[in-house]
This record gives structure tokens, sequence and C-alpha cells, in this order.
């Protein structure tokens, strides 16, 4: 059955900007279309039941005269009439702007070497699941909560995006892609413990409603009592959720302008440099960046239609490049890339969770991490607590299930403590009620082991 597509297409969207192109008299002219549509369905307690679809359409127009400085006018309707009157709008606004001298220069798009590179990420799996086929999954996974005696909350949802750039003279680059979520929580009768899985792919097909139920059961049943262990440096067993948790808030730290000229994150070397080409990890850890990962890609460009290309931040532990914005990188001889990383695979080794709880004597397994903040840019120091399975290991087995900790730590110190490391996968990082903000940038992260972990103090949280 063919599908009413959620997003403009290729054609579509580039024919939208190069009416403005065309339709415009100025010196320069730019136009940026970005087309999302997502769709959420949650159950909540096993009771309540919401589903939200929304698709939201905006287009910048930016235009130029001579030295004046650029105007930007954006729409969110792409008709005819309200384009020529968009573009009319902006020109009559940019005539009567003032000069704008050029304090750092930027390349043009006809200086940038590296051509946007295609990417496979559309999945009319995942198009099918926004339209008709993600509440299909609710009914087995609610019959195998209610089975167990469990309360609930369910997360599905699947998102489509299209986003193009259009240069006068220049860049005409297009982009599409789409992206799918499921989580599922689960909490004990008297609400003190509690489990949580999750998958998020691509295509939607990829994704095993069973596995995550069967998971967050699972850890549920596990935390049916939990006792309360003393606070301390311990060795931590980290899920992939969890890591993943660490992993995403350190983005901040490849940029260079904040950590060579403002010394602001844990890679920044004082008085005026930053620690390229230095260790800054265990020699096992890579850090990767690319728009064609399968599980983690991203369109390739962005901003004024800069192309992104495949990136290695960190290699055997040691940090090979920073990210350059346009006019940063202009002036320091760098090509531009977006300002942090949008999407990471952090490579890993071949230890499963089941060999790193054997290998332990004494530690703490964590299923995922919640409320994670970064308290210190220059260390990196987050806080945050551990959340939806929790619990001791002791001689090799999973002992007892615990109650949460708060944490006060480092990745950029547990990534130097690591006794073991497994194989990576994408992890789910759930739903916030702001759909702007979701779904998040992939993240690709294995199961690690590491000493001494600071569990800084006991914590309410289920």
């Amino acid at each position: 059955m063919s599908l009413v597509r959620p997003v403009l297409t290729r054609e579509a969207a580039l024919a939208v900007c190069h009416k403005v192109i065309d339709w415009s008299t100025a010196d320069g002219v730019t136009a940026e279309l970005e087309h999302r549509a997502f769709g959420v369905t949650r159950v909540n307690r096993a009771h309540g039941h919401s589903a939200t679809d929304r698709s939201t359409l905006n287009l910048t127009i930016s235009v130029r005269f001579g030295a004046k400085a650029t105007t930007r006018v954006s729409i969110n309707q792409v008709d005819d009439a309200t384009l020529k009157t968009a573009v009319a709008y902006a020109e009559r606004t940019a005539k009567q702007t003032l000069g704008a001298p050029q304090l750092l220069s930027q390349p043009t798009i006809n200086e940038r070497p590296r051509p946007v590179a295609p990417t496979a990420l559309w999945h009319e799996g995942s198009v099918d699941a926004l339209l008709e086929s993600r509440s299909a999954v609710l009914p087995a996974i609610l019959d195998r909560v209610r089975a167990a005696r469990l309360g609930s909350s369910i997360f599905v949802g699947a998102s489509a995006r299209a986003q193009c750039y259009v240069e006068k003279g220049g860049a005409s680059v297009f982009g599409e892609e789409t992206d799918t979520e499921l989580t599922v929580t689960c909490w004990t009768p008297d609400f003190r413990g509690s489990g949580w899985g999750g998958q998020a792919a691509r295509d939607w097909r990829a994704l095993d409603a069973a596995r995550v139920t069967e998971h967050a059961v699972d850890l549920t049943r596990r935390s049916m009592q939990t006792y309360a262990l003393e606070p301390g440096r311990r060795t931590a067993i980290l899920g992939p959720a969890a890591v993943a948790q660490l992993v995403r808030p350190m983005a901040y730290a490849f940029d260079a302008m904040s950590t060579i000229e403002h010394q602001r994150t844990p890679f920044s070397l004082p008085p005026h440099g930053s620690k390229l080409g230095l260790r800054v990890f265990d020699p096992r850890i890579t850090m990767q960046s690319d728009p064609a990962d399968v599980e983690g890609g991203y369109l390739p460009f962005f901003g004024d239609g800069y192309p992104l290309v495949p990136m290695t931040w960190v290699r055997g532990g040691v940090l090979e490049n920073l990210a350059y914005a346009p006019g940063y990188g202009a002036s320091r001889g760098k090509m531009p890339y977006a300002q942090v990383p949008y999407s990471v695979r952090l490579g890993g080794g071949t230890s499963t969770l089941e060999e790193m709880i054997a290998n332990c004597k004494e530690g703490v397994y964590v299923n995922r991490f919640s409320g994670v903040t970064i308290k210190d840019d220059r260390t990196g120091v987050m806080s945050g607590t551990t959340r939806d399975g929790c619990f001791l290991v002791r001689n090799g087995v999973i002992d007892r299930a615990i109650r949460n900790f708060r944490f006060l730590e480092s990745p950029w110190f547990v990534f130097n403590r690591i006794e073991m490391i497994g194989e990576p996968r994408r992890a789910a990082l759930g739903y916030t009620p702001d759909g702007e903000a979701w779904p998040l940038p992939p993240i690709i992260v294995p199961p690690i082991m590491v000493r001494d972990f600071n569990f800084s103090a006991l914590a309410d949280a289920v």
C-alpha cells in the first residue's frame, strides 16, 4: 500500500528554495527549508493514553545587497503568494540596513572542496510507523506487563525530516531522515522498584518490542525489595543507556573556540592551547562521527550548506580533532564543521555484560542514569542519579537490588579507569514533552566496567 509522504520530497523542497532564488534581485540570496513530522504515542500507568502528531515547516530567506547587512525572514507557508511577499519584504528591509564590515573572512560555498556525500537514512518502515502502525505494538506490551502485575509507562515514537539549502550561484543540497524509538518503564506495586528497557533505530523494523518489554519486566521483578548500600567509590558496570547519558553532554568540549580561546573545556591546555595530539582517554577509546553511519548517521551538511564529513575525534585515546565553527575555522585555516559533534560512536571491545558481571568481585550494575547535568565545564564533572535497575554485584553474580545513588563524576575521569569494554550499540535516550527536542541525536556506545566510580550519596529516585 502506498503511504502519504509526511514531509516534502527532494524535488518539492528544492523547487520551493529555487523559486526564492529566482524571484530575488539581491546580490546574495539563500533559502534554507526544514520540514519535520513526528508522531508519539504514550501510555501511562497502563490507563492514560495519548497520541500526538505534529508537522512543522520553516523556510528562512536571507538576502544581502552589496556590503549591507544580511536580512533574514522566516515563514511557515510556501505557496507562491507567501513566497513572493516574503522575498519582497526581505529585500525592502535589506536595502535599508547599514553596511556590515566582515570581521572574519568565511569561505564561500565555491571554496569548499568537499562535496556533500549522500546518506541512506530514510526508511519506509519508519514512515509506516509514523503514519499508521506505531501503536500496533502496544497491546502485546500491555498484556505482558499486566501478566507480571506491574505498572508501566510506554513511549513509542517515529519521525521524518527533510532539509535543504540553496544559495544563489552556489550550493544546492538536500537531505532526509527517519527515526524511531521505543521505551518501556515498569514499577512494582509499592513503587519502590522499577525497570527500564529501550531501543532506537532509523528503521522501525529493527526494533524488538518483546525484547524491550522483557528487559524492563525482568529488572523490575529483580527490584521487588531494595537494600541501602553505603555510597562511595566502587567498581561500576554501566549498561549502554547509562554510558550514553555520560557521553551525550560531552559534545560541548569538542568546540574549538571554547577549548582554545576560552579555555573552558577538559580538552583545554592552559594558558592558550588544547590537548590535540595528547592521550586523553584509555587507549581502547575511539570516538567518531559519520553521516553515513548505519545506526548513527545524520544529514551530511549544516548551517550554510557546509558539508559534514566523517570525523574521528579520538583515536586510541588520543584527541585528534576539534569542531571549528565557520568563522573561527576560517580565521585559523581550518575547514568548518558543526560547532559540536551531532552524533557520536564510541568504539569498544568484545566483552559482554555477562562477562563483566562474572569478572566483578564486588561492584554496582547501573541500567541507566537520569537527570544528568554538567557541574563544572573545565573538568566535565557531572551529577545525576541511577534509575530503573541498580544492583549489587558480588563474586561474579547479581546479589541483590539496591537503592539508587546520586553520582558526582566526570566521563573524562571514567574513561581513564576502564576495566572491561563491550560492543557498541545505539542507546535509546527517551522522550521529553517538548516535541522539538525529540528525537535526540544518535549515540552509539558500549557497556563498560570501570573502577572507582563516585557514587556520592543515596537517592530517593525510583
